[in-house]
């Protein structure tokens, strides 16, 4: 290592590096000139593609290179040092090749290293970062002597985020680099932001069209197109920190003035094979299957999880909860009245799994019996409206109401149950037919109307306690 060695920059500082330096002391580097004398000695740090090197870096001589990043396209004419890790920042690696020569920190340069590894890992929010940061920048802290480590990177982020007197160009190239890949060549420009409010106006006050033709300007790759505006993508990290990308896409508002708008140059006598694209909807169709299935599942959970809270909350009264009703199914309520059996009607046919006969018989699966659900208008106390109740199951023997005359109650009590909707009518569902008093699926304000009630439907819950104590027991 004992070398004569001087930390150039390459470019224009951004708004955290200057704050950083300010916060430290410390000066900014001078900007690597093209008047290096050939073959000057230089070592690349945290970059070592030849799209992110100076031109003038061409006629020097790399013998180092210190990187977190995939080793890409480099070519040097003589074998050189490579020091390369999956971390979260390069700092890491410098920090070990410290510790490694026993070369001592001061304040100054701690503090340094501290930031850098705080920006690149986004104080550990991002997904690259590694254990190896987490204990490099515990050993570091004490050597910066920075008293509050969360405040100090929230300052920072603060910093980065504020893109006032920034131009359009500037903007839209931030952190700006291209890649090449099937022929083509793509342009990608990210900034991190941890203000709200300004990641809504970037840029005030200019209009998307003038935007995307001023930033088009800069000399960039004739295979560049840019996209129609600059999409900002929800956060990736936390609530705190956003992160936005002018992502060129299709739809372009302008294109090169050298050629006409194209991804790649086409050779006219190239064919387009139609049975390519007949094979590429088969992954693309598994893939969206895919993505749905594990959509719905997460849907299906969720539901089942919001289900569950609901019917094991504790009861709550109807008559309180009169103006909230529809925001209320699956909550169990209570009311207090009277049942009017005259004017009970059926919904048929129902089918119920008699867990008893199972037991009783030891059979492979339980017994289901067909019947129907006996829905009873209810007289609310004090009120002069009546209710729906679903009062339960019937087997199809049992249908009369002569036939079951110690389940008719008569006198003034107070039920238990969930609240319930109209059912959404299946395609196998034949519609009801309240004229000829069939009733096939829930509809409550359809059995309200012909039966003179209001729309509120409740499933009695006694019922449906027993059926899941049942269920629970068997599965």
């Amino acid at each position: 290592m004992n070398a004569n060695a001087r930390a150039y920059r390459l470019g224009d500082l951004n708004n955290e590096t200057k704050f950083i330096l300010t916060t430290v002391g410390i000066d900014t580097p001078d900007m690597l000139l093209d008047d290096v004398p050939d073959g000057t000695e230089v070592a690349l740090v945290d970059h070592n593609e030849n799209q992110q090197l100076m031109k003038i870096l061409n006629k020097m001589r790399i013998t180092h290179v210190i990187d977190h990043h995939k080793f890409g396209d480099l070519k040097t004419s003589d074998p050189i040092y490579l020091r390369f890790e999956p971390v979260g920042c390069t700092v890491t690696i410098l920090t070990k090749l410290y510790r490694e020569n026993n070369f001592a920190i001061d304040q100054k340069m701690a503090f340094l290293l501290t930031s850098a590894i705080l920006s690149d890992t986004l104080h550990f929010r991002s997904p690259a970062t590694t254990t190896d940061d987490r204990n490099i920048l515990e050993y570091l802290i004490p050597l910066a002597k920075i008293d509050n480590i969360t405040s100090y990177a929230n300052s920072m982020f603060e910093v980065k985020s504020d893109l006032k007197g920034f131009s359009t160009r500037q903007i839209h190239f931030l952190d700006y680099k291209q890649y090449t890949f099937n022929n083509r060549t793509w342009g990608i420009g990210t900034g991190e932001t941890c203000i709200k409010e300004k990641n809504l106006t970037l840029i005030p006050g200019d209009m998307e069209e003038k935007v995307v033709r001023q930033a088009f300007t800069a000399n960039v790759n004739n295979h560049m197109m840019i996209s129609r505006q600059f999409l900002f993508v929800r956060p990736y990290i936390s609530n705190q920190l956003s992160v936005f990308r002018n992502v060129h896409i299709s739809k372009p508002l302008c294109q090169s003035k050298n050629r006409a708008f194209t991804l790649a140059k086409r050779n006219k006598r190239d064919k387009v094979d139609s049975g390519a694209f007949i094979l590429l909807i088969i992954p693309v169709s598994a893939f969206a299957l895919g993505c749905w299935q594990v959509s719905r599942r997460t849907w299906k959970i969720n539901l089942i999880e919001k289900l569950k809270s609901r019917t094991q909350a504790e009861p709550i009264s109807l008559l309180e909860n009169l103006d909230i009703l529809p925001d209320l199914e699956y909550y169990p309520v209570h009311v207090r009245g009277t049942f009017d059996h005259s004017r009970e009607i059926l919904i048929q046919p129902r089918s119920r799994l008699d867990f008893a006969d199972f037991e009783k018989q030891s059979a492979a699966r339980p017994l289901v019996t067909t019947g129907a659900h006996v829905i009873t208008p209810f007289r609310v106390a004090n009120r002069n409206f009546d209710i729906l109740v679903n009062r339960g199951f019937v087997p199809f023997e049992l249908r009369d109401p002569s036939t079951r005359r110690a389940g008719q109650i008569e006198d003034e009590h107070e039920i238990i149950g969930l609240l319930r909707s109209t059912d959404t009518l299946n395609a196998v569902w034949s519609k009801n037919e309240p004229e000829n008093n069939v009733w096939r699926t829930r509809d409550v304000a359809e059995m309200a109307a012909t039966i003179k009630t209001a729309p509120i439907f409740i499933d009695e819950i006694k019922i449906l306690a027993l059926y899941w104590q049942l269920l629970r027991t068997k599965y």
